[in-house]
């Protein structure tokens, strides 16, 4: 007995005949399917994005930056302790800009 090889083409004929079949059955339902793929190629363009924006948030809330005294990863004590002085300086001397500050924090 002798077996008989498919071409490639042959083969592929063959294997789309039931989905044929299937086709007029999920007509109705094409919408969904691309409202679904849509979705998906979104939900995937999302998850790429994740590491990139970490990656960001993470690089300025952790770069020593003079406006940023205070902030996580900046623990120089006297920067600290000269930044509450001049805020300190600046109420009691009746500066405009302290409340200018205050509301953009």
């Amino acid at each position: 007995m002798s077996k008989t090889r498919f071409s490639i083409r042959e083969t592929l004929r063959a294997g789309i005949i039931p989905y044929r079949n299937l086709f007029p059955f999920l007509r109705p339902y094409v919408p969904q399917f691309v409202v679904a793929l849509v979705c998906g190629g979104l939900f995937a363009a999302a998850t790429v994005c994740v590491p990139l924006v970490i990656k960001l948030v993470s690089a300025h809330a952790f770069s020593p930056s003079s406006d940023q005294v205070g902030m996580v990863g900046n623990t120089n004590a006297d920067d600290v302790k000269n930044a509450r002085s001049e805020e300190r300086d600046s109420v009691l001397l009746g500066d405009p800009a302290h409340f200018h500050r205050a509301q953009r924090v």
